[in-house]
């Protein structure tokens, strides 16, 4: 079921016009609308304040709950985290602790012991050449145990007069360099340096279509 029908079943579920969740929200009627046509997609930021607001998990709005089976999911759950955690994860803060991660999310394929998952904001990652996209509220699953190489899409912590950023890119080599590159021609590409690391390689994700 895509993302369209997924939010249009739990409103109906929750009892909620579509201007009343609109208004738990802060966007319009008409925006609630667009997103159930299919027309338009919220941005990855906003799923977390939809699914609280209709009073599920993000995994439930996102439907990973129906389409992942038990028996599809040898590697388990992983914690769905910030982006903020993900930058403070190389950093050895316990991201399994009880209450911080905000969801859980099924993984099909076996993964390290401290794989987490994010969603996608933004639409750097988003091709506008046939290759695999990640549009905003896409969920990632990152590893850090996997090797980074040339062609991976990785999430890596940008560190700048001691202010941090955390980005989703592909890992390139060019010329003696890596680079990290937006799917998005749009998007600068960024040069790996001494102040560039590498939080782990996406290993996974999963989208409504």
């Amino acid at each position: 079921m895509a993302f369209k029908d997924d939010i249009r079943k739990l409103r109906e579920k929750a009892g909620l016009s579509q201007r009343q969740l609109g208004a738990r929200i802060g966007v319009s009627g008409a925006a609630i609308q667009r997103w159930e046509n299919g027309e338009a997609r919220p941005r990855g930021e906003r799923v977390k304040d939809i699914a609280l607001a209709l009073g599920v998990t993000q995994t439930e709005l996102l439907g990973l709950e129906s389409e992942v089976s038990d028996a599809e999911m040898p590697g388990g759950r992983v914690p769905l985290i910030s982006w903020v955690q993900a930058g403070e994860f190389v950093e050895a803060v316990d991201i399994y602790q009880p209450g911080v991660a905000d969801d859980w999310i099924p993984v099909r394929r076996n993964v390290g012991p401290n794989a987490f998952a994010l969603t996608v904001h933004g639409d750097s990652m988003v091709s506008q050449f046939g290759d695999r996209s990640y549009p905003p509220g896409t969920v990632i699953v990152v590893d850090p145990s996997v090797e980074p190489s040339p062609g991976k899409r990785v999430v890596a912590k940008l560190i700048d007069g001691g202010e941090h950023s955390v980005t989703f890119k592909e890992l390139q080599y060019d010329a003696g360099r890596y680079f990290l590159k937006p799917l998005n021609p749009q998007y600068p590409t960024v040069m790996v340096d001494e102040n560039t690391v590498i939080v782990g390689v996406v290993v996974s994700s999963y989208r409504d279509d």
